[in-house]
């Protein structure tokens, strides 16, 4: 999904186990909305048409002593992937 998707989808999106978010930012405020649901929320870098993604960085489930500017800290760390070199 794109974040505006997201955004529009926020009241279902727990149906979902897994999700990939990409083609735009994540603003603070959906960041912030997000950091309760059950679904696990990622960002990848790479392109989702190629299916060549390289790394990964978790967008929720982050504790609550977190403020906007660690989540903004936390959110900018990719982890690449096994077997990417």
């Amino acid at each position: 999904m794109v974040p505006m998707q997201l955004f529009h989808s926020i009241n279902e999106i727990s149906k979902i186990k897994k999700l990939i978010v990409g083609g735009g930012v994540v603003s603070k405020t959906l960041l912030n909305s997000i950091q309760e649901i059950p679904t696990k929320i990622y960002a990848t870098y790479g392109m989702t048409e190629t299916i060549t993604h390289i790394a990964v960085k978790e967008l929720n489930h982050f504790s609550q002593q977190y403020n906007n500017e660690l989540l903004e800290e936390n959110q900018s760390n990719y982890k690449v992937l096994p077997n990417v070199n």
